[in-house]
């Protein structure tokens, strides 16, 4: 039954081509670019074609997204957080314009030969015009191999946004608008005797939303 899993989990992966730190999935338009300092993490991302993002998270590390962004939202995201951590993940979602919903999957390799397989569904939730955005996630992730002290696990998280609009031009920059970030994420494993209030990943900071101006 565990080897039907891995083979079924595998197959999402390939077939359908944002988990790790909770970071918005959503691909970025080209010429675009993000900038997120706060407690606990700081990162980058870049919109380089209308299905290729790149950028770095001091939580994940660099990555790059591959993917189909509309209404209709599909993708696959590689990201290294060191030379022997690395995560495979697949995307897929539908933009109901006010509720977001999206299933994915997730491969997680970290040396010595420890691996996870896991699933997880999120859902945004978008207020005042799509200033406001609230986002739930759950997931569950199954130890496949290897010897770590983390066990199989249920992932819990909430993150929300408050964007405001700036619209002000630098040169040949933009800035398009700033977004007030909050995130939370609990990792329960399955033995209740090691569980922590205390969240696995949090983060609270702002977000540059900025843009290139065509010359």
């Amino acid at each position: 039954m565990k080897r039907v899993y891995i083979i079924l989990t595998v197959f999402f992966l390939i077939a359908f081509v944002s988990f790790g730190s909770m970071h918005s999935s959503r691909m970025m338009a080209p010429g675009s670019v993000r900038a997120m300092a706060g407690f606990k993490d700081v990162g980058l991302r870049i919109g380089i074609l209308s299905f290729l993002e790149a950028g770095w998270f001091t939580d994940e590390g660099p990555y790059f997204t591959v993917g189909y962004d509309e209404n209709f939202h599909f993708a696959s995201r590689v990201s290294f957080s060191s030379l022997q951590e690395a995560r495979v993940i697949a995307e897929l979602g539908y933009d109901f314009n006010v509720v977001y919903l999206e299933v994915g999957g997730l491969y997680e390799y970290a040396a010595p030969d420890a691996s996870f397989l896991g699933g997880q569904l999120k859902a945004e939730v978008f207020f005042d015009n799509d200033l406001s955005i609230v986002n739930a996630t759950l997931g569950r992730f199954q130890k496949v191999a290897g010897e770590t002290q983390k066990q199989s696990y249920t992932s819990v998280g909430f993150s929300a946004r408050r964007r405001l609009e700036i619209g002000k031009q630098f040169y040949f920059i933009n800035l398009e608008s700033v977004e007030l970030v909050g995130t939370l994420k609990w990792e329960i494993e399955d033995d209740l005797s090691s569980f922590s209030p205390f969240p696995a990943y949090s983060f609270v900071g702002i977000q540059f939303n900025l843009g290139f101006i065509n010359q």
